[in-house]
């Protein structure tokens, strides 16, 4: 327990008047707008978009390449089953089962 005469150190408090606030968040406001209009050039403006474009651009090349490799790779896909299925009617009943299948799968009407 304290003695009466001693007192803990606190930091002294201190309070801004409404004015006060008021001018410091128009000092504020008035240095932030200040550094944006030195700071956004027309030249660091360029190169803001520029670069956003070119990451858009990065971006769309590897979506269109998944794309076509996703496309390519249904194709082999589907050209394994035909292999396939070509394969086994081959080995069971050789040229003709194959030759007749592949007249059945390409004729018309």
């Amino acid at each position: 327990m304290l003695h009466p005469d001693q007192q803990e150190s606190r930091p002294a408090e201190v309070r801004l008047t409404d004015e006060t606030i008021d001018y410091l968040e128009s000092r504020i406001t008035a240095a932030v707008g200040k550094a944006f209009r030195e700071a956004m050039t027309p030249e660091v403006a360029r190169g803001f978009w520029q670069t956003g474009f070119d990451i858009l651009k990065e971006q769309a090349t590897m979506g269109a390449g998944d794309f076509v490799l996703s496309g390519l790779w249904a194709g082999v896909k589907k050209l394994l089953w035909v292999v396939g299925i070509a394969l086994a009617l081959y080995a069971t009943g050789g040229w003709a089962a194959l030759k007749g299948f592949l007249a059945l799968a390409f004729s018309k009407g």
